[in-house]
């Protein structure tokens, strides 16, 4: 989903370097955050939204089995969240780090978050790479 349209991102334009893989993405445009959220919490959805700010949640201390439906809100790398996502979020979450930084890309935080949703089994089968009928097989876990 894509929001708040600006001076730098006026409208979606076609997507030319995700190697294929925009092929697996509905993109839809709405005109601010809290259309977008409402409609989705209307659907059923819980949302979810990293954040490193007082009273979020480590991500690895949530049942995520326990959600039918969720979606996970990345901010932007330089400032995060809005204001308005964290009124209108249901859950703030954080992902534990050790060392002196509290930050991750935002491609590397959103991998280490589906790596741990698979590795917590909150991903349904149909969800996974390893389950495509087409991708190669996944390597054997570390013994």
């Amino acid at each position: 989903y894509i929001t708040k349209p600006n001076q730098q991102n006026k409208k979606y334009k076609k997507m030319t370097s995700a190697m294929g893989t925009q092929k697996w993405l509905d993109l839809k445009q709405y005109s601010n955050t809290k259309e977008c959220i409402l409609k989705l919490k209307k659907e059923g959805w819980i949302i979810l939204a990293t954040d490193l700010s007082k009273g979020a949640k480590d991500i690895t201390t949530l049942n995520f089995r326990q959600f039918d439906k969720y979606a996970i809100v990345l901010g932007n790398e330089e400032r995060g969240i809005s204001s308005e996502m964290r009124e209108l979020c249901d859950h703030r979450v954080f992902l534990p780090m050790k060392g002196f930084a509290q930050s991750f890309s935002l491609s590397v935080g959103c991998a280490s978050i589906v790596s741990h949703l698979n590795t917590c089994g909150a991903l349904k089968d149909d969800q996974t790479l390893s389950s495509s009928p087409s991708s190669p097989s996944s390597p054997p876990p570390p013994s």
